[in-house]
């Protein structure tokens, strides 16, 4: 069995990032990836298996990443609505500080491998988001609904503004990160 050098992986992920938010994911090959990356093509042979195997566990990483993002300094202690706020204000600012990562993700959540991510992989990923938002809604804080609906009413309006930032259609500042936060607030809230 090949070594496996983990500058070599982060320089194949980082190949990847860049490629896929340039020309999309059906653009992005891996002979691509790999002229990158400065390695061969029988390199990335080494680490996965497919283009699809690569994919897959690229966005895994960066979504465990962004999920460790999201909750920093969340304390189970806190007020939930301003944990909520926090973690809201925590996302945003992940996604505004990693454009290619948010793009990223994008591209592959609209994509067909989303569907083929591992169920226990995927399960890791939303682990925290679960928990969180069972907590309001067993604090009473948040609508007694389905969590993936209170994270996508959490969390789409943020990434839609952030999408128009991105453009050049939207300014960020303070107030208007506030109300995008107290927006999704009154959205899912009881």
């Amino acid at each position: 069995m090949r070594y496996k050098n983990k500058e070599k992986l982060n320089s194949i992920f980082d190949a990847t990032i860049d490629l896929v938010t340039k020309v999309g994911l059906s653009e992005t090959s891996v002979s691509k990836i790999a002229r990158k990356a400065g390695i061969s093509s029988s390199t990335i042979y080494v680490y996965f298996e497919s283009k699809e195997d690569l994919l897959i566990s690229l966005y895994v990483k960066l979504k465990e990443k962004m999920m460790l993002k999201i909750y920093d300094g969340i304390n189970e202690n806190d007020n939930f609505k301003k944990s909520y706020k926090s973690a809201l204000l925590n996302f945003i600012n992940y996604i505004i500080d990693n454009p290619k990562v948010f793009l990223f993700v994008e591209q592959f959540n609209n994509s067909p491998f989303e569907k083929k991510i591992p169920k226990e992989e995927y399960s890791k990923i939303i682990y925290n988001h679960n928990k969180f938002y069972q907590r309001g809604q067993k604090e009473g804080y948040l609508k007694n609904i389905e969590i993936n609906l209170l994270i996508i009413f959490t969390h789409y309006p943020a990434m839609q503004f952030v999408k128009e930032y991105f453009k050049g259609s939207e300014i960020l500042n303070e107030q208007k990160l506030q109300h995008i936060i107290n927006m999704s607030w009154e959205a899912v809230k009881k």
